[in-house]
């Protein structure tokens, strides 16, 4: 039991590391996205501007500086967290949390074994804490069987 606790724990602890790296490879990918479409809004910003030159509404020009103004505070706002993930993440490594830790490409999505069924049976096949609980209920009920022969 005590084993399968152990295991639980390292199984626990991997989950939440892998986690939190997906989660700062996700964030930096959001930064990538967020910093291109606030270049889109800049150059939609330069052709209102030019459009109002021509006789435009400045309106289109006022709503695409509000937008881009909006983009940039969204795009600084998902930078700062990156250097608290990457804190979390190193910490969690035992490494120096101000340390260098470039964020991973997205990982490709990979295809889920079988249906639901499948998956529900593995799940229950390598839970840990399943097992711990097995074994603790084995125990017991050697633990009655003995106390039963000493009788």
């Amino acid at each position: 039991a005590a084993r399968e606790r152990f295991r639980y724990a390292r199984l626990e602890l991997q989950r939440t590391v892998l986690t939190a790296w997906t989660e700062y490879a996700l964030q930096a990918e959001r930064v990538r996205i967020a910093r291109e479409n606030l270049t889109l809004l800049n150059l939609a910003f330069d052709t209102a501007a030019q459009r109002l030159e021509a006789g435009g509404e400045q309106s289109e020009l006022l709503r695409v500086e509000i937008e881009a103004q909006v983009a940039e505070d969204e795009l600084r706002t998902m930078a700062s967290e990156l250097p608290r993930m990457r804190a979390m993440l190193n910490a969690a490594m035992a490494r120096d949390p101000a340390a260098e830790l470039s964020p991973p490409p997205v990982p490709e999505l990979r295809p889920l074994p079988g249906g639901d069924a499948t998956l529900l049976r593995l799940a229950a096949d390598r839970n840990p804490d399943l097992a711990a609980l097995l074994n603790d209920i084995r125990a017991r009920g050697d633990a009655v069987e003995l106390a039963r022969q000493q009788f």
